[in-house]
């Protein structure tokens, strides 16, 4: 059990970085607020999109490696049902952070393979290449913890003690 948390507490970090690289990208070269003016072919939605998920994946990534240090040093003996419910909202949460940089992905690959790069700095280029590179590298990362939390429901589900849950313990229904 501690070592699965310190697997998603290290995924959680990576992605908290992967969060700011994307954030930052588009808040300081790919955004201009004050013009309403987007680099992604000039789609100004795009980068409030961008900047939207990169908050809420930071805000996110630092709830869940908080709650990946307290889930090591709480005691879910007593109280099976509770972590079950924890593990299932756990799995949905990331699910859908998953979808969310997944379409932040499609969208800014897309806006970007319809921009035409002629005129535009080399660093405004490279940073705009990075917020999509990133934006892929988030969508994998929440994938992989989604996995990461399935795989304990299926166990349990089978009668296969994981975390901690007695066997036969059903966490969904």
């Amino acid at each position: 059990c501690a070592r699965a948390a310190v697997a998603f507490s290290f995924f959680s970090t990576l992605l908290w970085i992967c969060s700011i690289v994307v954030f930052s990208c588009v808040a300081d070269q790919l955004y201009d607020s004050r013009n309403d003016h987007c680099i992604y072919n000039g789609n100004s939605n795009c980068c409030k999109y961008d900047l939207a998920v990169g908050v809420i994946g930071c805000a996110l990534c630092l709830i869940f490696v908080t709650k990946d240090t307290l889930y090591v040093v709480l005691d879910f003996s007593e109280h099976p049902r509770l972590q079950a419910t924890l593990l299932v909202v756990d799995c949905i949460t990331n699910g859908v952070c998953a979808a969310l940089w997944f379409a932040s992905f499609v969208l800014t690959s897309d806006q970007w393979r319809q921009t035409n790069s002629t005129g535009i700095a080399a660093s405004t280029n490279n940073c705009a290449n990075v917020g999509v590179a990133f934006s892929f590298l988030c969508t994998l990362l929440w994938i992989a913890i989604v996995i990461g939390n399935v795989i304990p429901i299926i166990r349990t589900r089978r009668g296969v003690c994981s975390y901690g849950l007695r066997s036969g313990y059903n966490p969904i229904g």
